[in-house]
C-alpha cells in the first residue's frame, strides 16, 4: 500500500511518457476528453493498460481530471511540443511538475546537501509514501521520471542531483529572509571648536 499514487511497472518507462504525449494529440482542437482505447490507439497500447497511468500522470501534475475524463496540463503540453523537436532534453520540460511531485519534495532537498546511495534514495522516498517493499518497482520508476526531468543523475548505484537544479531546489527550501539594510542615521554637525589662538578676548577697563 501507498498513500500516494504510483506508476505502474507494467509498462516500460518510455511507454510511460508517450501516454502524456498522446493526451497532447488526442486534445488538440478539441475540448472533449478522450478515452482510454483513443490514448491507447495512439501510443500503441491496450486502454485497460492507460487507465493504470491515468491517477499518477494527474497526481503530479500532467493531466488534470474534468469533465468527467482527464486532460494535459501545459506543462504535459510543453513536453510534448519539445519532444517534437528534441526528444533527449525534452524531459527538461517536465521539471515544474517533478518538483513539485511528493517524491520530488521528499528527495531533492536532501540531495541538495549530497549524493546517495540508490537504495537510500528509494527508502526516503518510501518513507514519504508509507509504501510497503513489495511496492519496490514502483519506486523505483519515480527515479526515472526524475531523472527524464533532468532532477537528478544516476551512475554507480548512486544518486545526485543536477547541479542546476541543485540550485534551484536550495533558493527554494530556504527561509531565511536577510534584514533590509537599516537606513542611515543623519548626523548633526556641529561647529568647529575654536582654538586658543582663535579665542575672543575681552578687555574691560576700571
Amino acid at each position: 500500500m501507498s498513500k500516494y499514487a504510483t506508476p505502474t511497472p507494467r509498462l516500460a518507462f518510455d511507454k510511460q511518457l508517450a501516454i502524456v504525449r498522446a493526451f497532447v494529440v488526442a486534445t488538440q482542437g478539441s475540448d472533449k476528453a478522450p478515452t482510454n482505447n483513443q490514448i491507447g490507439d495512439l501510443a500503441n497500447m491496450a486502454g485497460t493498460t492507460v487507465s493504470l497511468m491515468n491517477g499518477f500522470l494527474a497526481s503530479i501534475g500532467l493531466l488534470e481530471k474534468r469533465d468527467g475524463g482527464y486532460f494535459p496540463t501545459a506543462t504535459a503540453k510543453a513536453y510534448a511540443q519539445a519532444y517534437q523537436w528534441n526528444p533527449v532534453e525534452a524531459g527538461q520540460k517536465l521539471q515544474p511538475a517533478l518538483r513539485e511531485s511528493w517524491f520530488g519534495a521528499a528527495l531533492l532537498p536532501k540531495l541538495s546537501m549530497g549524493a546517495l546511495p540508490e537504495d537510500d534514495a528509494i527508502q526516503r522516498i518510501a518513507e514519504a509514501a508509507e509504501a510497503e517493499p513489495a511496492l519496490r518497482p514502483r519506486l523505483v520508476i519515480l527515479l526515472d521520471w526524475l531523472e527524464e526531468a533532468a532532477l537528478i543523475t544516476r551512475t554507480e548505484g548512486r544518486v545526485t542531483a543536477r547541479a542546476d537544479a541543485r540550485t534551484t531546489t536550495e533558493q527554494r527550501s530556504s527561509n531565511v529572509i536577510d534584514p533590509p539594510n537599516p537606513q542611515p542615521t543623519a548626523v548633526r554637525k556641529m561647529p568647529p571648536r575654536l582654538s586658543g589662538d582663535e579665542g575672543i578676548s575681552f578687555s574691560i577697563s576700571v
